[in-house]
């Protein structure tokens, strides 16, 4: 099954926005409605403010990058 055309740039563009912290380009992908849910260890994140939030003071403390690489032997997207 091939992927949806653009989807791996549009990937890639958010794992962008998300490891430079930028918060403006990172709303263009977050619905304002988004749950995110981290099951036992903390309560769920209700709402795209309530995640950046989380992530301003959060990365006060550490830094966090996204990086992933296709299934199957697939080149590495970020």
């Amino acid at each position: 099954m091939s992927e949806p055309r653009g989807l791996k740039a549009l990937y890639r563009r958010y794992v962008a926005a998300f490891n430079a912290h930028d918060f403006d380009e990172l709303e263009t992908y977050l619905s304002p409605e988004l749950v995110f849910d981290w099951g036992d260890v903390m309560p769920a994140m209700r709402g795209r403010a309530a995640m950046f939030a989380f992530y301003r003071e959060a990365w006060t403390y550490f830094d966090e990058e996204i990086s992933c690489a296709q299934q199957n032997g697939g080149e590495a997207v970020t």
